[in-house]
């Protein structure tokens, strides 16, 4: 059950607990059946996605430690999942082009913190060639294409539903 949900079924329950003179006892029984059943519903549901659900979580928790709070990191989640898929395939091709270019500069030794427009420009004219490849290294379809076989790898993993 959604945050909301759980607390309006609460906030229901507490009006009726503050109003006994009022309120059966059989009413927040009904109450707390209710409350059990969407809670055991919402369990269920989660359990049927059990690979989304844990994907979910991870990224939670990662937000979680990068944002410092809850409320923060479900924003995050949730802006995230809004995206269509293939903004996050693109997204991922940069973010793979950009780590095989550090990769790259890395293994040449080029500084970073000493980092000026003459030394830049050098390393382009003699090196130009190679970075322009390692700046498209993956393309938008090599990493789809990618990404869809991973990820039907994982769907298939029986594994992966524990």
């Amino acid at each position: 059950m959604a945050w909301k949900e759980k607390n309006a079924i609460r906030r229901i329950y507490n009006v009726f607990k503050r109003s006994k003179d009022k309120i059966y006892t059989e009413d927040i029984e009904a109450l707390k059946l209710i409350n059990d059943k969407i809670e055991n519903d919402t369990r269920l549901s989660v359990n049927d996605n059990l690979l989304y659900a844990k994907l979910l979580c991870l990224i939670i928790r990662s937000d979680v430690m990068h944002y410092g709070n809850i409320k923060m990191a479900i924003k995050k989640a949730n802006d995230n999942l809004s995206m269509p898929l293939s903004t996050h395939i693109e997204l991922l091709k940069i973010n793979l082009n950009q780590n095989d270019l550090n990769q790259y500069l890395k293994s040449i030794n080029f500084d970073y913190e000493n980092l000026n427009e003459t030394k830049l420009s050098e390393l382009e004219e003699k090196e130009k060639g190679i970075i322009e490849k390692l700046k498209k290294n993956w393309s938008y379809d090599n990493v789809e294409k990618s990404f869809y076989t991973t990820a039907n790898e994982f769907l298939l993993n029986i594994e992966n539903y524990k």
